[in-house]
């Protein structure tokens, strides 16, 4: 260490080991932090290394962030936190907070139980979530949320994606269309290379050929059996960025790609077989919560870069000065 920055710390006017404990919840959490963190660092798989991270291309950084993400979950059920079949359930276990933060890189799964899952329980069923979750937390199905289109971020109510429902002999149908060039899916992540499946938010158009506004679709992109895009699906990575190159932020359009009736997110409004629609509830907050999901992603990841940081800052033992002074940068 630093002659100087050593001398610094111990210029601390308070015990940092107590703070640090006071902000992990207490010293056992604090030690099974550090213990987490150490069994990333020693991992005989070398694969948590971030040494080439800046020198290997992109393609090459999104398959091996890939590949910690596998050795994470390897990890986890060694640790008892996961078990076979619940990959989806991850982040149930305080050692997810830790484990992530020790690997200290940016994984291209994460979109799938950050958003993808808790929109499937906010706003599907109990009937589809049954369906649907052992799939998700077996990693058959990994999700993307599917929100932002070329021309429309955070207004929600100008998207042009459509997901028009057709009667049929048997249960009916949606036909999901990027009607322009601006209603490309533009900038979600995990969408370019990882997924193969989206849930996207479209505009609604029922049997009687009324717009209801936005909803929540699952949209299969790609094969289970091989991961190539399915017929009518345009899809890929938007290129390099600043920062996040690990994320395989993508694009995507839709050409009549046909999802079954109960595709549509159906916990608090319905289409029946004939396409009639109806609300579950009666409200204004019910009208709001098909893209609740980003709103409620966007506070937190608020407070968790703040928590993060302020955990950083006094994980060692500066002096008030040298607080200052790095927070001014």
């Amino acid at each position: 260490m630093n002659p100087d920055l050593k001398n610094e710390r111990l210029q601390a006017t308070f015990e940092t080991e107590q703070i640090t404990h006071l902000l992990y919840g207490g010293k056992t959490k604090t030690d099974r932090r550090r213990a987490l963190e150490k069994l990333i660092e020693t991992d005989p798989s070398g694969i948590f290394s971030n040494d080439l991270n800046y020198y290997l291309p992109r393609t090459e950084r999104h398959t091996r962030a890939l590949a910690k993400f596998v050795r994470l979950v390897e990890l986890m059920k060694v640790l008892g936190c996961s078990k076979e079949g619940d990959g989806g359930k991850l982040l149930d276990s305080e050692d997810m907070v830790f484990l992530l933060g020790a690997i200290a890189d940016d994984l291209p799964s994460s979109l799938h139980w950050i958003m993808f899952v808790p929109n499937i329980k906010s706003l599907f069923d109990e009937e589809q979530q049954a369906k649907l979750m052992p799939l998700i937390e077996d990693w058959r199905i990994i999700g993307c949320y599917a929100q932002t289109e070329l021309g429309h971020g955070s207004n929600v109510r100008g998207l042009e994606t459509t997901a028009t429902f057709v009667k049929d002999e048997d249960d009916g149908h949606f036909i999901v269309n990027s009607p322009t060039l601006t209603a490309t899916k533009f900038w979600p992540g995990t969408l370019g290379r990882t997924a193969n499946h989206a849930m996207v938010i479209a505009r609604l158009i029922d049997g009687d050929g009324i717009d209801r506004g936005v909803h929540n679709f699952l949209v299969q992109l790609r094969s289970f059996h091989d991961h190539t895009l399915l017929p009518g699906v345009k899809t890929g990575d938007i290129g390099p960025k600043i920062g996040y190159n690990n994320m395989d932020n993508g694009f995507a359009t839709f050409d009549n790609v046909r999802i079954p009736r109960r595709n549509m997110g159906m916990r608090f409004s319905t289409v029946d077989k004939t396409g009639k629609y109806k609300k579950k509830v009666m409200s204004d907050a019910s009208a709001k919560v098909a893209y609740i999901t980003m709103m409620q992603v966007r506070g937190e990841y608020t407070f968790l870069y703040l928590t993060n940081f302020i955990q950083q800052m006094v994980s060692y033992p500066f002096t008030h000065t040298t607080c200052f002074n790095k927070l001014s940068l």
